[in-house]
C-alpha cells in the first residue's frame, strides 16, 4: 500500500499550515466510505476527502468535487450535527502510524464551547473514520465494528474509544540507529529465527515504513535486497546507518519532497508515490505539494479505472460477438468439409442411369465402369433392395443437390462470417487504443448501430439520436512539416479515408491484422512524400494495430484514390489496389499536435 505513515505525516504537517484555525462549512458524504470537509481557512476554500475505502484508504486536500446523494446518509448527519460550523484547532499524527486526530472546537447542545475528534484510520481493509466526543465516547463511526466482526476492538456508538493495538515499532525520526544491526543479529541468535532481508527487516522494526521506502533505503545503502541483514559487510552497514540517519533527520525537520512514480511503460500511469525522494525507480516526478501529489494520483488512477470499466463493458459485448463468429465458422468449416464430396453422389447416379440395364429390382450392389475419371476405373456402388434402381438413382441425385446447397450457402456464409469476425476484431483493437470516455462512447454507439449492443427497455421505445463524432482523430507533425491523422475508430477511419483525405494523399494500413487507417496528407506540400515519412507514418499503422507488440509488422500503403468501399461493407472496412509494402517496427512517438 503506497499510502505509509511517512507519507501521513507529511500530510499532515501540510495540514497543520493550511487549514488549522479553519472553519467547516459543510460536510459531505459522496460514497459510502468517504467524506468530504468544506473548510474556510486563511481567506481560502478548502476541501478535505476523508476516506475509509478498503482498496484506497486515505486521507488529503482534493480539487475533485463529486456528486452528492439526494438524501444523506446517517454519518453525514451526524457529523453535520456535531462539527458542521465547528473550527479545526489541530490535526495530530498518532507517533508514526497511520491514524490521525483531527480536534475540532464546538458548540455543545448547551451553547458550551466543547472540543470533538474526528478520527480517520488508515488500515487497508479496516480503515474508519470515527467521531468522538469530548470525553473520549465514540458518537458514531463510518463502518461499525461489534464483537462478531472483531474480538480485539469494537468500534460502536456510546462506547469508549481504544486505539488499534500497538505494533511496538521502532519511532524512525528518534531510535538507536547504531544499534539496530546488533538487535537483529542478537534476535536471530539467541531466539533461533531464519535469516531475514535487511528490506524486511526495517519493514518490521520501524514505524511508518513501507516496502517502498525499505527499498529505496537498501538501495542508496548499496545493499542487494536478496541479502540477509546479519550477512551485511562493515561497509554496508556503515552505509546502511548513515542513509537511515539523513531519512531520520529529514523526518525530524518535515524536510518533505512529494514524488510520483510512474509505470515502465508510460508516463501517464502513475503506479505509486512517496513523500521522500526515490532514486531506485526509473520514471519519477517531484512535487511541491504531498496533498496535490495526492489528488493528482488518486483523480488519475480513478479515471483509469473508470475508463477500465467502461471499456470493459464494451469489451464484453464485442467479446460475447467475436465468440459467436467463432463458433459460426466452426460450423461453416464443419459443413464445407461434410458435403465436399457432393458430386460423388451426382456420378454415382449418373453411373446407376447408364447402367439400368444391367439391373433388377432386390440388387443390393452394382459393379460398374467410372468414366467420369481417365483411364476409367471399375468402382462399386451400394443400393437399396427394397427400392428400384431408377429410384435408387433419384435419391443419389437428390443427396447430391442437398449437399451441394449446404456447400455453397457455407461457403457464403462462411465468408460473410470471417467479414464480421474482422470487423470486430479491428473494434476491438480501436477500443483498445482509447484513451478517453468520448472515444469510448463512439465505438459503443457504433457497435449499437449495428445491432451488437442493445438499448435496455426504458429505451426502446424511444430511438436513440445519431449522435455527431465530436472527437478528432491523432493529429501527428513530422519535422518536415507532413501532417499524419491516424483514426481513433471505424467511423473516423471511414471518414478520414473517404471523405477528408484527397486522392493523392497516401493510405496506410498494417496487413492482414485490425488497425487504424493512416494518412498523410499531401496538402500544402508540392514535393513528393519521401521514403522516410512513409517509414514514419508506417510506424504509427503499426503502433495502432494488433501488433504493435511485434517488433517486425508489414504495413500496405498506397494513394487514396486507390482505396475503394464496397457497396453495403460495415464500418473501416475497405478494398485497395496498387499498393506497396513495408517492413518496419511498431512506434507510436513523433511531435504530437491536437
Amino acid at each position: 500500500m503506497p499510502y505509509d505513515g511517512i507519507v501521513t505525516s507529511a500530510v499532515v504537517s501540510e495540514l497543520n499550515q493550511l487549514i488549522v484555525g479553519g472553519k467547516i462549512e459543510k460536510v459531505f458524504q459522496t460514497e459510502r466510505d468517504e467524506i468530504a470537509l468544506a473548510v474556510h481557512s486563511k481567506s481560502e476554500n478548502f476541501r478535505l476527502l476523508l476516506s475509509a475505502c478498503s482498496s484506497n484508504p486515505r486521507m488529503h486536500l482534493t480539487k475533485q468535487k463529486k456528486e452528492n446523494p439526494i438524501v444523506a446518509l446517517q454519518f453525514c448527519m451526524v457529523l453535520r450535527k456535531h462539527i458542521q460550523g465547528g473550527r479545526i484547532l489541530e490535526i495530530k499524527q498518532q507517533g508514526y502510524d497511520r491514524i490521525v486526530d483531527i480536534k475540532i472546537e464546538t458548540y455543545n447542545e448547551m451553547g458550551d464551547l466543547v472540543t470533538k475528534s474526528l478520527v480517520i484510520e488508515i488500515m487497508g481493509k479496516h480503515s474508519n473514520i470515527i467521531l468522538l466526543g469530548p470525553t473520549g465516547i465514540i458518537y458514531d463511526a463510518i463502518k461499525h465494528i461489534d464483537n462478531s466482526i472483531s474480538s480485539v476492538r469494537e468500534v460502536m456508538p456510546a462506547r469508549p474509544y481504544e486505539l488499534p493495538p500497538a505494533q511496538n515499532k521502532l519511532n524512525p525520526a528518534d531510535f538507536d540507529i547504531d544499534g539496530l544491526i546488533k538487535n537483529a543479529e542478537s534476535s536471530t541468535v539467541v531466539a533461533n529465527k531464519p535469516l531475514i532481508r535487511a528490506d524486511k527487516y526495517l519493514l518490521e522494526t520501524l514505524s511508518g515504513f513501507s516496502p517502498l521506502l525499505c527499498k529505496e533505503i537498501c538501495f542508496n545503502s548499496g545493499i542487494d535486497i536478496t541479502i540477509a541483514v546479519t550477512e551485511l559487510n562493515q561497509l554496508q552497514q556503515n552505509k546502511l546507518i548513515e542513509v537511515l540517519g539523513l531519512v531520520s533527520s529529514l523526518l525530524k525537520s518535515k524536510c518533505y519532497t512529494p514524488t510520483l512514480i510512474y509505470s515502465d511503460t508510460a508516463e501517464t500511469t502513475p503506479v505509486d508515490f512517496h513523500c521522500l525522494t526515490i532514486k531506485h525507480l526509473p520514471r519519477v516526478k517531484c512535487f511541491d505539494n504531498m496533498n496535490l501529489l495526492l489528488d493528482d494520483f488518486y483523480t488519475t488512477r480513478d479515471n483509469i479505472e473508470r475508463l477500465k470499466q467502461k471499456k470493459s463493458s464494451v469489451a464484453k459485448n464485442l467479446s460475447v460477438a467475436l465468440d459467436r463468429c467463432k463458433r459460426k465458422m466452426l460450423l461453416q468449416e464443419e459443413t464445407l468439409v461434410e458435403a465436399g464430396d457432393f458430386n460423388n453422389y451426382r456420378i454415382k447416379g449418373d453411373l446407376i442411369t447408364a447402367n439400368l440395364y444391367k439391373l433388377k429390382d432386390g440388387d443390393n450392389e452394382i459393379l460398374v465402369d467410372n468414366y467420369y475419371i481417365d483411364p476409367p476405373q471399375q468402382i462399386k456402388i451400394e443400393l437399396d433392395p427394397n427400392i428400384s434402381p431408377q429410384k435408387n438413382a433419384q435419391q443419389l441425385f437428390k443427396r447430391y443437390h442437398k449437399l451441394k446447397s449446404s456447400f455453397e450457402n457455407a461457403q457464403i456464409h462462411l465468408c460473410d462470417t470471417k467479414e464480421e469476425f474482422d470487423y470486430l476484431a479491428s473494434v476491438e483493437q480501436l477500443l483498445d487504443n482509447c484513451s478517453n470516455s468520448l472515444e469510448i462512447q463512439e465505438i459503443r454507439q457504433e457497435l449499437t448501430e449495428q445491432g451488437y449492443i442493445k438499448f435496455g427497455v426504458e429505451k426502446a421505445k424511444k430511438k436513440p439520436k445519431t449522435a455527431t463524432v465530436v472527437s478528432s482523430p491523432f493529429k501527428f507533425l513530422t519535422e518536415e512539416g507532413i501532417e499524419i491523422f491516424v483514426g481513433k475508430n471505424n467511423k473516423q477511419n471511414d471518414k478520414l479515408t473517404l471523405h477528408t483525405a484527397r486522392n493523392n494523399d497516401i493510405w496506410l494500413h498494417a496487413k492482414n491484422v485490425p488497425g487504424s487507417h493512416v494518412i498523410i496528407s499531401t496538402v500544402n506540400y508540392a514535393d513528393e512524400i519521401s521514403d522516410v515519412v512513409i517509414e514514419k507514418a508506417a510506424q504509427l499503422a503499426a503502433w495502432y494495430s494488433s501488433a504493435k507488440s511485434s517488433s517486425n509488422v508489414l504495413v500496405d500503403y498506397t494513394r487514396v484514390k486507390n482505396v475503394k468501399k464496397p457497396s453495403g461493407a460495415r464500418p473501416g472496412m475497405v478494398n485497395y489496389v496498387n499498393y506497396k509494402t513495408i517492413n518496419v517496427k511498431p512506434c507510436g512517438t513523433l511531435n504530437y499536435t491536437i
